[in-house]
């Protein structure tokens, strides 16, 4: 408060407008997946490879829209010998985020498993399995830069722009190698996976997000005006200046652009169990069981890094079965 006012005297003035913010014309999103594999058997060991492609479409993403826009009409107040009195009434525009359908996925992988059997000479059972996969997902619609001032009355028209062309991108290839052995005569059996991450990157593509296709503006009716730029009007942010309008140019960093991958690092887990009849089981798990922490240097961003793989734990399970 400001303390050249008698306390008796401050005032505090705030109100409250309730607006429909839900989404009716929300549709359910769709998921199609196409599968392909191969089984083959050579005695006791087994091969099974899956090739597959996956696309989501009208995902749901909280999103701003051209319709999350609304005008309200700020009030400014001074004191004065008289009172209170109201010195200005200024339409600005106000935003939320609601339900929207623009979120599109693509994933394209491949997955095999190969199991040998179980080697009798030394009562231990090998299994290799891995996977390929890159997933690409995009939004639909339109994104919005609103380069204002606080002030009422310094409020500028928010910039639209478009998202087509903007992507993340994500890759991954895993391979995971599982020994069981089996010691018939105390009842243990002992489990060591190896798990070998062995190439692993994420990354961006952008599209045209440093020139806007048009801008919304709170009109003094109350109402909110959506003015689209002719296609070509804009082709170099040049051009946005010397129109008037290089307020709604945001000057995007493109980082991500920077492809971040992952050199190899490994993983290992033990997992010991004890039959103690045929309905009670004792297992000892211990994941990372050799507390390997890799520690990578950002491509991005020189002089930061990250910390791979999962923190080690361990813990004992009990097992009844009636």
């Amino acid at each position: 408060a400001n303390a050249n006012i008698p306390e008796k005297d401050r005032l505090f003035i705030t109100t409250t407008e309730v607006r429909k913010v839900d989404n009716s014309d929300l549709k359910i999103a769709k998921n199609h997946k196409a599968e392909l594999g191969i089984n083959l058997r050579v005695g006791k060991t087994s091969l099974n490879v899956t090739a597959y492609k996956e696309r989501l479409k009208d995902g749901y993403a909280m999103d701003q829209t051209v319709n999350t826009f609304n005008t309200f009409i700020y009030k400014e107040y001074q004191r004065t010998e008289n009172g209170i009195e109201l010195t200005g009434s200024t339409p600005v525009l106000s935003t939320y985020v609601k339900p929207t359908n623009n979120l599109n996925m693509e994933t394209k992988g491949l997955e095999f498993d190969l199991n040998i059997g179980r080697i009798d000479a030394i009562r231990t059972a090998f299994q290799l399995s891995g996977s390929w996969m890159r997933t690409k997902s995009w939004r639909n619609g339109y994104s919005f830069y609103d380069n204002s001032e606080d002030a009422a009355s310094a409020r500028k028209p928010v910039a639209i722009y478009s998202q087509e062309g903007d992507a993340h991108y994500r890759q991954q290839f895993v391979t995971t190698l599982r020994a069981t052995h089996n010691i018939p005569r105390i009842g243990f059996v002992v489990t060591m996976t190896a798990q070998a991450i062995w190439q692993q990157s994420n990354w961006n593509t952008f599209g045209n997000d440093s020139i806007p296709v048009g801008f919304l503006k709170a009109e003094k009716d109350g109402s909110v005006s959506v003015n689209m730029f002719q296609k070509g009007q804009f082709t170099t942010t040049q051009q946005v200046i010397d129109d008037g309008k290089g307020h709604m140019l945001q000057y995007p960093s493109h980082t991500n652009g920077i492809k971040e991958s992952y050199s190899p690092y490994f993983c290992f887990n033990l997992n010991v169990t004890k039959e103690i009849s045929d309905m009670l089981r004792v297992s000892f798990f211990a994941n990372n069981m050799f507390r390997s922490y890799p520690r990578k240097e950002s491509k991005r961003y020189p002089g930061s890094y990250s910390i791979l793989n999962n923190r080690f734990f361990f813990g004992l399970e009990l097992s009844l079965t009636l």
